[in-house]
């Protein structure tokens, strides 16, 4: 590492390796660069729009288990070579890592040695598994920045100087069902589902068979289906006969205008509870990564709001359990106007809980507070 220098004192780095990561980061960067700080960054072309200079492009490396992981090994040893290189090009003072623990807690050892203040955004899931991390980021971490609001808590008791900021769906904009109405031409008077296969590329592979084969199945009961898998996202085993949302079309807009969501587990489960859809979860991973799971995960729930609200918001469908007779029974029971009523004030808990906007503010705030 360079010896600290003026560019230094303003430089920092911020390494958003997939694209929800990346959603959140970029609001961070464009804070910071109105603060005068100069961002370079391992991400893509967003994350240059957004004021940072892409010292490290990033390209498919999202992950979910040690199986698929093991697939992108390649990917994330040409990108750990490159973020060590800007490292020592550019000497950041600190580092905003967002997600991706596997990776960002080995770079988290290697930029504190040399100096670099580092923050984590978005903790790991230490309360489903693998705990130890929690003290990982003890050692490694100079602040965590949580997005879920139990988190906090549970990190101070470990140790670990934690703040919850608030989560950064909450900083976008109302959704507005209106604007797919324009964007789709939806057909009034008709049911309609949202398909949301996930944000990487080995979710939407493994989820899309039982998707559009149940989306065929609903299509013949006379509800329209649409499918919106993550912009940044290949819909190449989605194949020509899905009807698919524009890619400018937000997906809160859509699930604020669809009357059920089948969505893959992760941030875009939050998505739909705030935009009050009511929606079904699937989870299916590879099978390795599925067989440690089994032995080493003990959680009740895989949705977010179910864990925000402490109890179930939306059924659940996992690895083998995801067909699509198991998908389009669940669908049905969802599109009864009793169900979907009986879920509002679940919705409207899991917004309470998540608290007040703001979190890229306060995300920018811990940054400048471990600079100076």
């Amino acid at each position: 590492m360079k010896a600290k220098s003026e560019p230094r004192a303003r430089t920092v780095l911020v390494v958003a390796l997939e694209p929800s990561a990346e959603q959140a980061a970029c609001p961070v960067v464009e804070i910071l660069a109105r603060r005068g700080r100069r961002v370079i960054a391992a991400g893509t072309e967003r994350m240059r729009r957004a004021g940072a200079e892409l010292v490290v492009p990033v390209r498919d490396l999202a992950a979910v288990g040690p199986g698929e992981a093991g697939r992108r090994i390649f990917g994330w040893g040409r990108t750990w070579l490159g973020l060590r290189a800007a490292a020592r090009e550019h000497a950041p003072c600190a580092a905003l890592l967002v997600d991706a623990p596997d990776f960002n807690m080995p770079l988290a050892r290697v930029l504190g040695a040399g100096g670099v203040a580092v923050i984590q955004y978005v903790a790991p899931q230490f309360w489903a598994w693998r705990a130890r991390r929690a003290d990982l980021l003890r050692r490694r971490c100079q602040a965590v920045a949580c997005v879920l609001p139990f988190e906090e808590e549970m990190l101070r008791a470990r140790g670990v100087e934690a703040r919850y900021v608030g989560h950064p769906l909450l900083d976008e904009p109302p959704a507005r069902a209106e604007a797919a109405d324009r964007a789709m031409e939806l057909p009034p008077g008709r049911k309609v589902v949202a398909f949301l296969p996930g944000s990487r590329t080995g979710e939407v592979e493994r989820l899309a068979p039982a998707m559009l084969r149940a989306a065929s199945l609903l299509e013949g009961k006379g509800i329209t289906c649409v499918f919106a898998p993550h912009p940044d996202v290949s819909t190449r085993a989605l194949g020509p006969s899905a009807v698919m949302a524009p890619p400018e079309l937000r997906r809160a807009d859509l699930l604020a205008r669809c009357d059920a969501a089948v969505v893959a587990s992760g941030t875009a489960t939050l998505e739909a509870a705030l935009a009050s859809t009511p929606f079904l979860t699937v989870y299916k991973i590879d099978r390795l990564s599925w067989q440690i799971a089994r032995r080493l995960v003990r959680i009740p729930y895989v949705s977010l709001p179910s864990w925000i609200a402490g109890e179930p918001v939306a059924p659940e469908l996992l690895q083998d359990e995801v067909t699509p007779e198991a998908i389009v029974a669940h669908v049905e029971n969802l599109l009864r106007p009793k169900h979907a009523r009986s879920l509002g004030r679940l919705f409207e808990e899991v917004r309470e809980r998540l608290g007040p906007a703001g979190a890229a503010g306060r995300v920018a705030d811990m940054v400048e507070a471990v600079i100076s």
